[in-house]
C-alpha cells in the first residue's frame, strides 16, 4: 500500500503573514501606455521558485502539487508551461480573491484550503489548551489494624467517580 510523507492540504492552517507576502508577489503593476482594454500587467512566477520562496512556512512538508493547488484552486490562479517551467498567473479574479482575504483575516488569525473547496478564514492560529481532569480510581477496601475502612485510590483506567 502507497503512504505518502507528505501533509495533506485540509490537515494546514496558513498565517496571515503568508497571505501578504503572497500579495506582495502578485501584485499587478500598472502599464506605462495603457489601452483601453488592458490598463494593468498581471505579475508571473515560477512555482518551484515560490515552493522555495515560502518555504518557511511549509518546510518541505507538503508536495509541489498540494503547493500548486493551493495557487491554481484557491487562488483562481491560471498556470502554463514555459521551457518545461510551471508558471502562476494571477489575473483579476486572483486579486480580488487576495484582496477580500486580506480584508476579512485578522492579524493573528489565517487562512485554509482544504484542496477542494475555496479558501476560508481562521479567526486564530492559536491552539487552546485542552486541561484534563484527574480521574480517581476506587478498589477495593481493606480493613485496617484499627477497624477504619482505607481506600486507595490510583490514576489510570477505570470507572470514574465524582
Amino acid at each position: 500500500m502507497y503512504t505518502s510523507e507528505y501533509l495533506l492540504m485540509h490537515e494546514i492552517a496558513w498565517p496571515r503573514q503568508m497571505l501578504l507576502e503572497i500579495a506582495q508577489e502578485f501584485a499587478p503593476k500598472i502599464l506605462k501606455r495603457q489601452s483601453a482594454l488592458r490598463k494593468f500587467k498581471y505579475i508571473k512566477n515560477q512555482g518551484s521558485v515560490l515552493y522555495e520562496k515560502f518555504e518557511k512556512y511549509h518546510d518541505n512538508e507538503i508536495s509541489k502539487k498540494s503547493w500548486s493547488q493551493l495557487f491554481t484552486r484557491g487562488f483562481k490562479m491560471k498556470i502554463a508551461r514555459q521551457n518545461g517551467k510551471g508558471y502562476f498567473y494571477a489575473g483579476p479574479d486572483s486579486v480580488r480573491i487576495i484582496n477580500t482575504l486580506l480584508n476579512k483575516v485578522p492579524e493573528d488569525g489565517g487562512f485554509h484550503f482544504n484542496g477542494k473547496d475555496g479558501v476560508t478564514v481562521v479567526n486564530s492560529l492559536e491552539v487552546p489548551e485542552i486541561k484534563m481532569p484527574d480521574i480517581k480510581i476506587k478498589t477495593k477496601t481493606e480493613p485496617n489494624l484499627n477497624e477504619n475502612k482505607q481506600e486507595e485510590t490510583i490514576k489510570g483506567p477505570g470507572r470514574i467517580i465524582h
